[in-house]
């Protein structure tokens, strides 16, 4: 079902408002393994790709056999748009098909990811 698609999370270390809140805890576990069990528990051998600069992140990442992107400097302040940010992870990207997904929403039910992407893959024709 999920054939060259690859799932994207981008973490960041110096959140302004929240300190580190993608690693800090959240219950008893952190946003960030939240979204890489969630992913892991529906969608069992996909591809996870993690860009962070961020060492903790990184090593939650490889944890959940996630490929890693040690992001530049340059792509992970508050200054860059999105947009380039975008970019960037879509350059590092060999499948045809990508899912970004946001550490900040944990409370996503696996059902309603799953009715997603299986929604894009019939309709995609």
């Amino acid at each position: 079902m999920i054939k060259n698609l690859t799932f994207v999370i981008a973490t960041r270390k110096g959140s302004k408002r929240v300190k580190n809140k993608n690693i800090r805890k959240f219950g008893k576990t952190s946003l960030l393994e939240i979204k890489l069990k969630q992913i892991r528990r529906v969608f069992k051998n996909s591809k996870i790709f993690l860009s962070s600069d961020c060492t903790k992140s990184i090593k939650i990442g490889k944890k959940y056999n996630a490929r890693i992107d040690v992001r530049p400097k340059k792509y992970a302040s508050d200054k860059v748009p999105m947009k380039k940010v975008y970019s960037y992870l879509a350059s590092k990207i060999t499948s045809k098909y990508i899912c970004y997904l946001h550490v900040t929403s944990p409370f996503l039910k696996d059902q309603t990811l799953k009715k997603a992407i299986k929604y894009f893959f019939r309709k995609k024709r």
